[in-house]
């Protein structure tokens, strides 16, 4: 059984249609309708501000993604303008280094034949033409007879000079000493290289090829022989 709360409601209810049709001249359809209407609006309004509100929240994405994109493309410039300033400093630097670093080279000093014609006797001198100290580490040398090979013979009949010796800025000095048989009618060629560390701690060789023979005169002349591959340098 309905309790009275619920009559009592149902009869409120009841007084309050008969008022309204009374009032407005609406019958409980109309007022239906009316309500169903007003239920459209109300439903277009928030379909239209749902609307409005999804156009503001892509236009606030793409301007979003626009400056995500223009700021990348700032990040961008700004690693390619850092990269290439460091391209420049090391360039300089390398620029600064091969002018202010040692070059040392090496060829052939005094040659003479001995007072009982035995023996050819001749030095290997070293020259820093470079502006900063150099420390020799070793200096490389073997013997050609006859026509020069494409390539030095570096690991065949040849021999090693080591030294800790130091060569300042413009100097040049006999380091090493070789004596050999005497064969007037036999020219031959003396090559090597010369390796070295400059101020900045870093190695160098440089390769020498020098052309030995007796002269018309009967002493011997010296000259620089061989192509690239005998004579290059770093």
């Amino acid at each position: 059984m309905p309790s009275m709360a619920l009559l009592r409601a149902a009869a409120a209810v009841l007084s309050t249609v008969e008022y309204a049709e009374g009032a407005f001249g609406l019958s409980t359809d109309g007022w239906i309708a009316v309500f169903t209407a007003v239920l459209t609006a109300a439903t277009i309004g928030l379909g239209l501000f749902t609307y409005l509100l999804w156009r503001a929240t892509l236009t606030a994405m793409k301007d979003a993604s626009a400056g995500i994109a223009a700021a990348a493309r700032s990040a961008t410039i700004a690693d390619e303008a850092l990269a290439h300033a460091r391209e420049v400093a090391a360039e300089d630097t390398k620029r600064s280094r091969r002018t202010e670093r040692a070059y040392v080279f090496g060829g052939v000093g005094d040659v003479a034949v001995s007072e009982n014609r035995v023996n050819l006797e001749l030095q290997i001198v070293v020259h820093n033409v470079g502006r900063t100290p150099a420390v020799l580490r070793e200096i490389h040398w073997g013997l050609v007879v006859g026509e020069l090979p494409d390539a030095p013979p570096y690991a065949s009949n040849t021999s090693s000079f080591r030294t800790e010796a130091a060569l300042s800025a413009g100097q040049s000095g006999p380091q090493l000493a070789i004596r050999l048989p005497f064969e007037p009618d036999t020219p031959f060629t003396l090559f090597g290289f010369v390796n070295y560390v400059d101020v900045f701690d870093e190695s160098h060789i440089s390769k020498f090829c020098i052309d030995i023979r007796i002269g018309e005169n009967g002493r011997p002349q010296a000259q620089t022989s061989g192509n690239e591959a005998w004579n290059s340098w770093d």
